[in-house]
């Protein structure tokens, strides 16, 4: 049963740095805001549902999203490696991702935070009544 469980945890998170990292993108390419805030707060409500135990939620949500950003930045120097671009244009795209997704981490993380606590409890008390 054990197994069961850290094997549908790794399938949760797989899923929620897919869609945590395509959410960047919804930002960054269309900004639209509204959008990517509404995106976030469902996945990671429904993620603390689904996790229901406040403790590992907040430990898997946040660095899910942590690495998120990290996989986020590598796509978009991806292309720029590929086709060999000079080292100043790969700083510079460096430089104006990394702001930009810093500038929206600081509005994201209390987001996460609040969104996956209310989720975790609405899954245990889900838990409780079964």
């Amino acid at each position: 049963m054990e197994k069961i469980k850290n094997v549908f945890l790794v399938k949760i998170s797989l899923s929620l740095l897919i869609i945590f990292t395509l959410s960047n993108y919804i930002i960054f390419i269309w900004r639209n805001s509204v959008g990517y805030y509404f995106l976030i707060i469902c996945v990671s409500f429904l993620g603390g549902v689904i996790i229901a135990d406040v403790g590992k939620g907040l430990i898997s949500i946040l660095t899910i999203y942590i690495i998120s950003c990290i996989t986020f930045v590598f796509l978009n120097l991806l292309p720029l490696i590929i086709f060999g671009a000079a080292s100043e244009e790969i700083d510079i795209v460096i430089y104006v991702t990394t702001t930009e997704l810093a500038k929206q981490t600081l509005i994201t993380l209390p987001i996460l935070v609040f969104t996956c606590i209310y989720g975790c409890f609405l899954g245990k008390s889900f838990k409780e009544q079964q």
